[in-house]
C-alpha cells in the first residue's frame, strides 16, 4: 500500500513547495509511482513548478470538492523524461487559481470527508508508491486533516527563532495525533555544518532530521519555474533532497512492499 507523506511548515516562505515538487521528482526518477496534491486551497502555488499555466482549463482539488470531478480528472500526469526512462509515473493534483472557486471554498467550506477520500482513492486508484500533501502553512483544518491521516510528517524549518516555536508547535500536535515525525532544515548557509545542524536540530525537537538542505541561489533564481533537480541535477541542492528520498524510501519500510 502506498505512503501518505505530508509536508508541512508552521510559517509560510519555508521553501515546502519546492521541496514537495523536487521530492516528487526524486521520488518517480527512482522509478516509482508519486502524486503530489495542492492542498493549500487559499494560496495555491505547486502549479507554477511544472509549467502549468493558470488560465488553462482543467480539473482541480476545488473540482472535486464540489462534486464536479472524479479523482483520475484530477491528477494530471507530469512529462518528465527522466520518469518514463526509469519506469515510474508522476502526477499534479493542483487546486484552483480562480478566485471565485477559492472565494466560494472560503465562504461555504467543503465536506472534510470528501477531502479524506481524495488522499484515500488517489493512492488507490493510482496505485501509487507515494502520495505527497503540500499542505497550508500554519494550523487549521485542511493541516489537521493532512497529519492525521498521513503515514508520515515531514515538518520544513529554517535556522530561524519563529521556525523554531512553530515547529515545536506543530510537532506537539502531530505527536497527539500519531503521526510519524520528520524534520526537514532548508536554507542551511555554508557556515553550518550539517552534521552540527542535525544534532541541535534533533535534540530541540526530540524528532529525527531527515536532510538538511543548502542555500540555494540557483533555486532561487529558477523562481519555482522548474524543478531544480531536472533542470540542474549537479547542484547541491539537488543533490541534498535526492538524498532525502532515498531516505524516505528507508524510512517507510520500502513503500513498493
Amino acid at each position: 500500500m502506498g505512503k501518505v507523506v505530508a509536508i508541512h511548515s508552521f510559517r509560510g516562505g519555508t521553501g515546502k513547495s519546492n521541496i514537495s515538487a523536487n521530492l516528487g521528482f526524486c521520488l518517480a526518477r527512482r522509478g516509482l509511482k508519486v502524486a503530489i496534491i495542492d492542498s493549500d486551497i487559499v494560496s495555491p502555488g505547486i502549479h507554477a513548478i511544472f509549467g502549468f499555466e493558470p488560465d488553462a482549463p482543467r480539473h482541480t482539488l476545488n473540482s472535486f470538492l464540489a462534486g464536479n470531478a472524479t479523482i483520475k480528472e484530477i491528477a494530471h500526469p507530469i512529462d518528465m523524461p527522466e520518469v518514463a526512462a526509469a519506469g515510474g509515473a508522476l502526477y499534479l493534483i493542483p487546486s484552483s487559481l480562480e478566485l471565485s472557486e477559492i472565494s466560494h471554498i472560503l465562504r461555504n467550506g467543503y465536506n472534510v470527508s470528501l477531502l479524506i477520500k481524495a488522499f484515500k482513492d488517489l493512492v488507490s486508484q493510482l496505485t501509487l508508491d507515494f502520495l505527497l500533501i503540500d499542505t497550508h502553512p500554519g494550523i487549521n483544518e485542511e493541516t489537521l486533516l493532512a497529519i492525521a491521516v498521513a503515514d508520515c510528517l515531514i515538518v520544513v524549518l529554517r535556522l530561524d527563532k519563529q521556525d523554531y516555536q512553530g515547529t515545536g508547535i506543530t510537532l506537539e500536535v502531530s505527536r497527539k495525533l500519531g503521526t510519524r515525525r520528520l524534520l526537514l532544515v532548508n536554507n542551511v548557509t555554508a557556515d553550518h555544518d550539517p552534521r552540527e545542524v542535525t544534532t541541535s536540530v534533533e535534540d530541540a525537537f526530540g524528532a529525527s532530521v531527515i536532510g538538511v538542505l543548502p542555500h540555494a541561489p540557483a533555486l532561487m533564481a529558477l523562481g519555482s519555474s522548474a524543478c531544480i533537480c531536472q533542470k540542474e541535477p549537479d547542484q547541491p541542492f539537488a543533490a541534498a533532497i535526492d538524498g532525502v528520498a532515498g531516505r524516505l524510501i528507508d524510512v517507510e519500510g520500502g513503500a513498493l512492499q
